[in-house]
Protein backbone atom coordinates (compact mmCIF):
# COMPACT_ATOMS: atom_id res chain seq x y z
CA UNK A 1 0.00 0.00 0.00
CA UNK A 2 1.27 3.56 -0.48
CA UNK A 3 2.88 5.64 1.99
CA UNK A 4 2.35 9.08 2.64
CA UNK A 5 5.95 10.78 3.96
CA UNK A 6 5.92 13.75 5.84
CA UNK A 7 8.96 16.46 5.44
CA UNK A 8 8.80 18.85 8.47
CA UNK A 9 11.40 21.92 7.15
CA UNK A 10 12.37 24.59 10.65
CA UNK A 11 12.15 27.94 10.27
CA UNK A 12 13.58 30.63 12.39
CA UNK A 13 11.65 30.35 15.97
CA UNK A 14 9.37 33.21 16.57
CA UNK A 15 8.87 34.96 19.71
CA UNK A 16 5.46 34.07 21.58
CA UNK A 17 4.84 36.59 24.74
CA UNK A 18 0.94 35.99 23.75
CA UNK A 19 1.18 32.19 24.67
CA UNK A 20 1.26 32.15 28.75
CA UNK A 21 3.68 28.80 29.91
CA UNK A 22 2.07 26.42 32.01
CA UNK A 23 3.47 26.64 35.92
CA UNK A 24 6.76 24.72 36.13
CA UNK A 25 7.48 24.84 32.14
CA UNK A 26 8.83 27.50 29.64
CA UNK A 27 8.25 28.75 26.01
CA UNK A 28 10.34 31.37 25.16
CA UNK A 29 9.81 31.21 21.31
CA UNK A 30 8.31 28.63 19.09
CA UNK A 31 9.77 26.84 15.92
CA UNK A 32 7.47 26.91 13.46
CA UNK A 33 7.29 24.35 10.90
CA UNK A 34 6.56 23.95 6.90
CA UNK A 35 5.21 20.68 6.54
CA UNK A 36 4.58 19.21 2.87
CA UNK A 37 3.51 15.74 2.30
CA UNK A 38 5.04 12.98 -0.31
CA UNK A 39 2.78 9.84 -1.03
CA UNK A 40 5.44 6.94 -2.04
CA UNK A 41 4.15 3.46 -3.93
CA UNK A 42 7.72 1.49 -3.67
CA UNK A 43 8.32 1.56 0.11
CA UNK A 44 10.35 -1.61 1.15
CA UNK A 45 8.83 -4.27 3.40
CA UNK A 46 10.20 -4.16 7.05
CA UNK A 47 9.71 -8.33 6.66
CA UNK A 48 7.43 -8.39 9.53
CA UNK A 49 4.73 -11.02 8.23
CA UNK A 50 1.25 -9.93 7.66
CA UNK A 51 -0.82 -12.64 10.08
CA UNK A 52 1.48 -11.11 12.83
CA UNK A 53 0.60 -7.72 11.41
CA UNK A 54 -2.72 -8.41 11.70
CA UNK A 55 -2.75 -9.16 15.20
CA UNK A 56 -0.96 -5.75 15.68
CA UNK A 57 -4.07 -4.01 14.46
CA UNK A 58 -6.57 -5.90 15.95
CA UNK A 59 -5.13 -5.00 19.17
CA UNK A 60 -5.04 -1.32 18.06
CA UNK A 61 -8.49 -1.80 16.60
CA UNK A 62 -9.98 -3.22 20.72
CA UNK A 63 -8.20 0.00 22.35
CA UNK A 64 -10.83 2.04 21.15
CA UNK A 65 -13.33 -0.12 19.77
CA UNK A 66 -14.33 -2.83 22.08
CA UNK A 67 -16.05 -1.89 25.56
CA UNK A 68 -12.74 -3.50 27.61
CA UNK A 69 -10.78 -1.29 25.71
CA UNK A 70 -8.63 1.50 27.99
CA UNK A 71 -9.62 4.47 25.11
CA UNK A 72 -13.32 3.15 24.07
CA UNK A 73 -15.10 6.10 25.69
CA UNK A 74 -12.87 8.57 23.36
CA UNK A 75 -13.80 6.11 20.25
CA UNK A 76 -15.13 8.33 17.17
CA UNK A 77 -18.89 7.26 16.92
CA UNK A 78 -18.39 7.16 12.84
CA UNK A 79 -17.88 3.72 11.64
CA UNK A 80 -16.45 5.19 8.50
CA UNK A 81 -13.63 7.33 10.59
CA UNK A 82 -13.13 4.86 13.42
CA UNK A 83 -9.53 4.87 14.55
CA UNK A 84 -7.31 2.42 16.31
CA UNK A 85 -4.30 3.06 18.76
CA UNK A 86 -2.83 2.58 22.00
CA UNK A 87 -2.72 4.94 25.31
CA UNK A 88 0.26 4.52 27.67
CA UNK A 89 1.93 6.88 30.22
CA UNK A 90 5.26 8.51 30.53
CA UNK A 91 6.61 8.50 34.46
CA UNK A 92 7.48 12.00 35.68
CA UNK A 93 8.87 10.64 39.04
CA UNK A 94 9.47 7.14 40.31
CA UNK A 95 7.81 5.63 43.58
CA UNK A 96 4.36 4.81 44.53
CA UNK A 97 1.72 7.54 45.22
CA UNK A 98 -1.51 6.87 46.70
CA UNK A 99 -4.63 7.34 44.42
CA UNK A 100 -6.33 9.78 47.22
CA UNK A 101 -3.30 12.04 47.12
CA UNK A 102 -3.36 15.06 44.98
CA UNK A 103 0.38 15.58 43.35
CA UNK A 104 1.43 19.10 42.18
CA UNK A 105 1.02 19.46 38.54
CA UNK A 106 4.79 19.48 37.80
CA UNK A 107 4.46 15.53 39.27
CA UNK A 108 2.12 14.06 37.41
CA UNK A 109 2.78 11.70 34.46
CA UNK A 110 2.08 12.41 31.10
CA UNK A 111 -0.31 11.41 29.14
CA UNK A 112 -0.06 9.63 25.71
CA UNK A 113 -1.94 8.03 22.76
CA UNK A 114 -0.42 6.97 19.17
CA UNK A 115 -3.16 5.79 16.82
CA UNK A 116 -4.36 5.91 13.03
CA UNK A 117 -7.16 6.09 11.12
CA UNK A 118 -10.09 4.85 9.37
CA UNK A 119 -9.44 1.42 10.96
CA UNK A 120 -10.15 -0.29 7.58
CA UNK A 121 -7.80 1.88 5.49
CA UNK A 122 -5.62 3.64 7.30
CA UNK A 123 -4.81 7.53 5.63
CA UNK A 124 -4.10 9.35 9.07
CA UNK A 125 -1.43 8.64 12.10
CA UNK A 126 -1.65 10.54 14.95
CA UNK A 127 0.76 10.98 18.12
CA UNK A 128 -0.13 12.95 21.13
CA UNK A 129 1.44 13.79 24.47
CA UNK A 130 0.14 16.06 26.87
CA UNK A 131 2.28 17.34 29.54
CA UNK A 132 1.24 16.14 33.16
CA UNK A 133 -2.02 14.65 31.63
CA UNK A 134 -1.91 11.91 34.14
CA UNK A 135 -3.68 9.34 31.64
CA UNK A 136 -3.80 8.65 28.12
CA UNK A 137 -7.28 7.54 27.65
CA UNK A 138 -8.50 10.31 29.73
CA UNK A 139 -6.03 13.23 28.21
CA UNK A 140 -4.39 12.52 25.08
CA UNK A 141 -6.93 9.64 23.13
CA UNK A 142 -9.81 12.18 23.31
CA UNK A 143 -7.05 15.10 21.38
CA UNK A 144 -6.65 12.46 18.82
CA UNK A 145 -10.08 11.49 18.39
CA UNK A 146 -11.26 15.33 17.19
CA UNK A 147 -8.32 16.23 14.81
CA UNK A 148 -8.94 12.45 13.26
CA UNK A 149 -12.92 12.94 13.06
CA UNK A 150 -12.16 16.62 12.00
CA UNK A 151 -9.08 15.57 9.23
CA UNK A 152 -11.47 12.66 7.99
CA UNK A 153 -14.45 14.89 8.22
CA UNK A 154 -12.32 17.82 5.96
CA UNK A 155 -11.16 14.90 4.02
CA UNK A 156 -7.70 16.37 3.80
CA UNK A 157 -5.15 13.79 2.90
CA UNK A 158 -7.56 13.30 -0.13
CA UNK A 159 -7.18 16.77 -1.00
CA UNK A 160 -3.35 16.51 -1.26
CA UNK A 161 -3.54 13.11 -3.40
CA UNK A 162 -5.31 15.48 -6.06
CA UNK A 163 -2.46 18.46 -5.65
Amino acid sequence: FPVTIVKEEKTDPVPAPEIPAAEGSAHPELNPATVTTEIKDDVASLGIPDKHLEIVREGLDMVTNKPIGTAFLSRIIYPQYAMAGKTGTAQVRSGWVDRDVVLERKFRNHALFVGFAPVQNPRYAISVIIEHGESGSRAAAPVARDILTEAQRLNVAYEEEQT
